[in-house]
């Protein structure tokens, strides 16, 4: 690994899997409070990115830090954070029907998102939402059928959470946002990782360029191909798990691979 080339501006950290196991009563991976740490030490710009919606921004951020990691609000950027800045830039007077948990919906407060329950809407925003009734998604079908535009904050098909006392795996806001298009033949927009306005969005906030910014993330398929697609180098960090990297897509192909964020600490800070 070539050390020179870790020494970037500014670090792009995914949450679950590399920060940690869970945001929803998860727990600091070893050596990844140390690892953030050490590179606020070095001057290094950190922010955290994750494709969550299902949470606000504040409140990852302070799953975060009563982990122990020491962020900053401004250092979290998640897809519904994301998503109500583009919505808030492009479409300012939109009407949103919305698909979701509170998360999302309180992050669409924040900038002030116009959002409605009923009637038409010119967005309908579909995240994660673990009560989601067939009423819901037959009008955001409608909506769309009429021409509203169809986002999907986030990529995830599913994911390991805890909601009412049940731990476990749960569908992610991709597969709403698939069925809704499947029925109505409409494209959808992403707005989370590997598609590149999150990455984009997250580079400005901390006002730094692609060239001078690097991705640690866990998934090749999320993580490293995002970075790719934004032109942005990256560290993959395999988990232990057998890697070879001639045999993996260009697309998917990491910059750089460590074991854990131990590993990669011990390379840059050792």
């Amino acid at each position: 690994m070539d050390l020179k080339k870790l020494q970037k501006k500014a670090f792009l950290l995914d949450v679950e899997g590399v920060l940690c196991d869970e945001i929803d009563n998860g727990k600091a991976f070893p050596f990844a409070i140390e690892f953030v740490k050490n590179l606020k030490k070095a001057g290094k710009k950190v922010s955290v990115l994750s494709n969550i919606s299902r949470k606000p921004s504040a409140i990852v951020f302070s799953r975060l830090r009563s982990m122990g990691f020491p962020l900053t609000e401004n250092e979290v950027s998640t897809a519904g954070a994301a998503t109500a800045l583009y919505v808030k830039r492009k479409h300012p007077k939109a009407k949103c029907f919305v698909i979701s948990e509170w998360g999302l919906r309180t992050d669409l407060e924040k900038q002030d998102i116009i959002v409605v329950n009923e009637g038409d809407a010119d967005i309908v925003l579909v995240g994660v939402d673990r009560r989601v009734s067939y009423s819901e998604l037959n009008h955001a079908a409608r909506l769309v059928m009429k021409g509203a535009k169809l986002i999907c904050v986030g990529t995830t098909m599913m994911f390991k959470g805890t909601f009412l006392g049940e731990s476990g795996m749960y569908l992610g806001e991709a597969p709403f946002a698939n069925a809704i298009s499947m029925a109505t033949k409409a494209p959808i927009t992403y707005i989370g990782k590997p598609y590149p306005e999150i990455f984009l969005q997250t580079m400005a906030n901390i006002g730094v360029r692609a060239k001078d910014t690097i991705m640690v993330g866990d998934s090749l398929s999320s993580d490293i191909k995002g970075a790719n697609a934004a032109g942005i180098e990256s560290v993959f960090i395999t988990k232990g798990s057998k890697f070879e990297q001639k045999k993996i897509s260009k697309e998917e192909r990491p910059t750089f691979v460590a074991r854990d964020l131990g590993e990669l600490n011990d390379l840059m800070f050792g």
